[in-house]
């Protein structure tokens, strides 16, 4: 299959535009997949988005054994580190007495962790406690002895939007892997990751959009072997850590890095140091 004949298989998305296949359906409840040119798709409602995934060269029933497996983990560290669902691990651990330990589990804890590491690489840019009206707390309320977290005050807040699509898919990937999966592309919230290529081709081709009309813009690339992450300042939910305001100088921002995890907080971080070299539609690559 060449690309032309693939690229006739895909259709476009928003923010991050993946070439996706046209027969994939979703109906907003259940999961759904098909089969065409040796392409197994498979999409499922996650993290409050439609989290699509793309195989090739896996017999079908493995492949979507492999796809709900993934699935599955990634619900399991929505049901840790979302910020909305008063069921949640985050929403206890936010809501119970500062003072006292809390008892985490391994996706909580290797969410802050990361975060305390993305915090130091980006100067502060990025900082999960971030919050409307005024400078973030920073990473040091949240005081850590091993799996066991606590808060320096009820003011601290925590909100892994910036990073938890980046950790779910990165985990997702890790599960196609382990299953045998070598040719695969992931999505989530217009986040991507890509396994191996499909066969034949560089990469899975994929262009940025527009900001401005969605429609692809002339930076395209063929995506393999690493992840690809925007981020917006529409509709205003990015916060600058400094300040606690919505960033605004910049419209766009797209990274490539090794892990989905890193590129989704390194596009964020881009977009608020709000890097005047950067055009509303680049990409930079973070190695």
């Amino acid at each position: 299959m060449n690309r032309r004949d693939f690229v006739k298989l895909m259709a476009g998305g928003c923010a991050l535009l993946a070439l996706r296949p046209s027969g994939l359906l979703f109906d907003g409840n259940e999961e759904s997949g098909l089969v065409e040119e040796g392409l197994v798709s498979h999409s499922s409602w996650i993290m409050g988005q439609i989290c699509n995934v793309w195989i090739q060269g896996v017999e079908e029933e493995k492949a979507h054994e492999a796809i709900n497996e993934a699935f599955a983990a990634m619900r399991e560290l929505e049901r840790s580190l979302s910020r909305f669902d008063p069921a949640s691990e985050l929403h206890d651990f936010l809501s119970g007495d500062p003072a006292r330990s809390f008892r985490a589990s391994a996706g909580l804890v290797a969410a802050v962790n990361e975060s305390r590491h993305a915090h130091r690489g980006t100067a502060g840019a990025f900082d999960p406690t971030v919050k409307a009206g005024g400078p973030a707390s920073g990473l040091s309320g949240i005081l850590q002895d091993g799996e066991h977290l606590r808060r320096a005050s009820r003011e601290v807040e925590l909100d892994f939007g910036g990073i938890g699509c980046g950790l779910a898919l990165d985990r997702a990937a890790s599960i196609l892997r382990r299953h045998g999966v070598q040719r695969a592309l992931l999505e989530l919230s217009g986040d991507y990751l890509a396994l191996s290529a499909p066969e034949g081709m560089a990469g899975w081709p994929l262009a940025v959009a527009d900001p401005w009309s969605g429609a692809p813009s002339e930076h395209a690339l063929d995506l393999r072997g690493e992840a690809l992450a925007t981020s917006s300042s529409r509709p205003g939910t990015i916060l600058d850590p400094r300040t606690g305001e919505a960033v605004s100088r910049l419209l766009q921002v797209s990274v490539a890095a090794p892990t989905a995890c890193l590129a989704d907080q390194r596009s964020t971080a881009l977009l608020v140091r709000e890097l005047s070299w950067f055009d509303a539609t680049q990409v930079a690559r973070w190695a």
